[in-house]
């Protein structure tokens, strides 16, 4: 079959590469050294990464457990609010096979799910309800992984929780067990970082507003991105950059130039050297920046398209299917 371009979208493509050329044109040609020196004086300090020796790591986590946490979701093809969607969490300790499993399933056309959304409309009239939809599987998304993540930690007790993903995501979509869990694991001793991979905050860029205007808007993992050395990170001042009780830092932990971020709570923060170097030892040099432990639980949570029609097709009624799950595109003969 041959693919056809339009002449009009050819154009505009090309009149967007040019525009994000433009802007980050800017960024591409800061002086190195000086975009540091900025840096460091009005947001943070860079300091080093060590690798752990495995006799040191065993020190420090003195037999205990890590745990690295993670959810997945996937829905079959039709749109709001006719489809299904499948969540799970998991957390898989690096001790045993000990590992917890927390699972949903999300219908918005089940009268529980619409007298929800009606709920969350009412103070959201102008919302449309398919964001509003969105909102919710992200909150019943984040509320198992806290709950697998807070069931691992009573009954492990494991020396750190590594969340794949901002802790912020916890506190502002599940305020009042993230408040249980975090009163928990401050009693017990137990570090939680937040292991970003996709790195969505702009504060450098609202630090440096007034010395460098043109890079208002940009994110940090764009701004950043190369101006770290394999092993290096910079420390974020929590008197310049307030976050409530988070505090977050970035780093380069392998060859890719790409930063990550880490989330830490600001009563363990005393505690970032170790935790950091413990992130950067259990990331592969050539990998993507991501400690082997959280891909290894993303590999086993994820929902695959495979997996879910798998699941539709056995447990599903093929007529009940077909009249509120199967979208018309699919019956395209082309």
């Amino acid at each position: 079959m041959s693919f056809i371009i339009n002449e009009d979208l050819k154009s505009q493509l090309r009149t967007v590469n040019l525009q994000l050329k433009r802007m980050y044109s800017s960024a591409a040609a800061l002086d190195k050294e000086k975009f540091r020196h900025f840096v460091a004086e009005e947001i943070g300090k860079f300091g080093r990464l060590e690798k752990m020796s495995s006799k040191t790591l065993k020190e420090l986590v003195g037999g205990k457990a890590i745990i690295g946490v993670d959810g997945s979701i996937n829905q079959t093809a039709g749109s709001y609010p006719h489809y299904l969607a499948v969540l799970q969490a998991l957390a898989k300790s690096t001790v045993g096979d000990y590992q917890v499993w927390k699972t949903a399933v999300h219908v918005p056309l089940l009268k529980a799910e619409r007298e929800r959304l009606e709920g969350l409309r009412a103070g959201n009239k102008d919302i449309a309800s398919i964001f509003l939809d969105s909102k919710v599987k992200d909150t019943k998304l984040a509320a198992l992984e806290l709950a697998a993540a807070f069931q691992a930690a009573r009954e492990m007790k494991p020396f750190l929780i590594m969340f794949d993903g901002p802790l912020r995501r916890y506190q502002t979509r599940v305020p009042e067990e993230w408040t249980d869990f975090v009163q928990y694991i401050l009693r017990e001793n137990i570090l939680v970082v937040g292991v970003i991979e996709e790195v969505g905050t702009y504060l450098i860029s609202g630090a440096l507003k007034e010395s460098y205007p043109y890079l208002e808007g940009q994110y940090d993992r764009e701004l950043l991105f190369g101006q770290l050395d394999p092993g290096e990170y910079l420390e974020i001042d929590e008197e310049k950059v307030q976050r409530g009780d988070l505090r977050i830092c970035f780093l380069r932990t392998s060859s890719d130039p790409q930063i990550i971020g880490l989330d830490m709570l600001k009563g363990q923060f005393s505690c970032f050297e170790a935790v950091s170097n413990l992130i950067y030892t259990l990331t592969p040099q050539d990998g993507r920046g991501i400690p082997i432990w959280l891909d290894l639980v993303d590999s086993e949570v994820r929902i695959t398209q495979s997996m879910l029609d798998l699941l539709v097709d056995t447990y599903l009624d093929p007529e009940l299917k077909r009249k509120l799950f199967a979208p018309k595109r699919e019956e395209r003969i082309y």
